[in-house]
């Protein structure tokens, strides 16, 4: 899924690039949807992708940012549990 992630997104870990990868596949499988006429099942498959995506893909991120010692740790960890309770629509 790399082969859909735009350069400038590539951080040099396959883990995460792959799963950068796929969701901006996800985008491009979203548009193809919309071209055709079928949005609203794009839509639907898209939440179902989300709702099981998000959590496996900010875990793993996380973890490389501790393994690796990164200095925004914190905030980029407040940044997923915000994009969470958006998209999985938690209070």
């Amino acid at each position: 899924m790399k082969e859909y992630l735009p350069e400038n997104l590539i951080t040099g870990i396959d883990r995460i690039d792959e799963q950068h990868g796929a969701m901006f596949y996800l985008l491009a499988k979203i548009e193809k949807y919309f071209k055709v006429g079928e949005g609203e099942k794009a839509i639907s498959d898209s939440l179902t992708f989300l709702e099981n995506y998000v959590k496996t893909h900010f875990k793993t991120e996380e973890e490389f940012m501790q393994k690796y010692n990164y200095p925004d740790y914190e905030v980029h960890k407040l940044e997923h549990e915000s994009l969470e309770k958006i998209l999985l629509k938690k209070d």
